[in-house]
Parts: C-alpha cells; sequence; structure tokens
C-alpha cells in the first residue's frame, strides 16, 4: 500500500458531520478567527452518541449537507482545519489503541479506494496522537459544555464588537 494521499475528491466534506473540540476552538480563537469559533453548533444524535456523549459541537452543514467551509473541491481553511479533519479517512480504535480507516471511507473515499491508505511511521504516530486526543475529548463533551459555550460565546461578542465598531455613527 501507498503512504496516503488525498486527491481532493472532498466526499468527506459532502454529508458527514464535523465534530469540534475545544482544542480546535482555542486554536482558532488565538489566531483571531472568531467567525470561525461562532460558526459553532451544538448537534445531538446519533454522530454524538458514537462520539460517546449526549452531544458534540460541530460545524454546521449547508442545505446539501456539504461543509460551510467547502470552496468547490477545497476546504477554505485547510491550515486551521478541525483536528478530525486531520485525522481523516482514519479514525481511533480504542478496542486496538491504534487508528484505522475510519468506516465510512472503503465506500467513498477516492484515496482509500485507490488503496493509499498507509501512513508511514512517523506520519503514523501523529495520527495516533491526534486519535486519541479526539477520542478523550469526543466522550467528556458533556463534561465541559461551559467551556465550549463560553468560547464560542467569546467568539460571538468579539464579531458583534468588531461589527459595532465599523458601523458609521
Amino acid at each position: 500500500m501507498a503512504s496516503f494521499k488525498c486527491l481532493g475528491c472532498s466526499k468527506c466534506c459532502r454529508g458527514l458531520t464535523v465534530p469540534v473540540v475545544r482544542l480546535d476552538l482555542a486554536r482558532w480563537l488565538s489566531s483571531g478567527l472568531y467567525w470561525l469559533a461562532a460558526l459553532v453548533v451544538r448537534v445531538e444524535g446519533p454522530q454524538a452518541l458514537r462520539a460517546g456523549s449526549t452531544f458534540v459541537y460541530a460545524l454546521p452543514k449547508r442545505s446539501d449537507g456539504s461543509c460551510p467551509l467547502l470552496q468547490g473541491f477545497r476546504c477554505s481553511i485547510y491550515p486551521f482545519r478541525p483536528m478530525v479533519c486531520m485525522l481523516f479517512p482514519f479514525a481511533y480504535s480504542a478496542r486496538r489503541d491504534d487508528i484505522g480507516l475510519h468506516p465510512w471511507s472503503p465506500s467513498n473515499c477516492e484515496a482509500v479506494k485507490r488503496g493509499l491508505t498507509e501512513p508511514d511511521g512517523r506520519e503514523r504516530g501523529m495520527l495516533l496522537a491526534i486519535a486519541k486526543t479526539l477520542d478523550r475529548e469526543l466522550k467528556s463533551v458533556d463534561e465541559h459544555v461551559e467551556e465550549y459555550e463560553a468560547m464560542i460565546a467569546a467568539a460571538r461578542a468579539r464579531l458583534q464588537a468588531k461589527l459595532a465598531a465599523s458601523l458609521p455613527g
């Protein structure tokens, strides 16, 4: 198998829920990307239950199910993309304490279909660290609601202040 190389089909950006964790919010706030943190919404249902919480925080979806940050076939915030996007098409298996292909990937991801799925040793280590962090964060969302809400509220307040400052009068 060849090392994983995204082919840019963007199917993963169309239809999947994109969970956001506190580390994503902190990175965006510290980078001045208040508008990005302000987009985050609370999502309940199967996606949250699979993650191990009763709900998750995530990027909203457009009416067609795609990520609002997708422009054509490219991510408009790629250097600042959420951690879950950094990990994809892989997912963490706590049972094996390792990464493997996300269950959605084999039938949808063009790179996976072509066998471009084996990260090298260094990349595997980095992906495993991201995966473990995501697993821990997603399982503890319920315990950190106030922190999530405070970060999102701070981002929205910053945006409102910027807007108010830009209005004439």
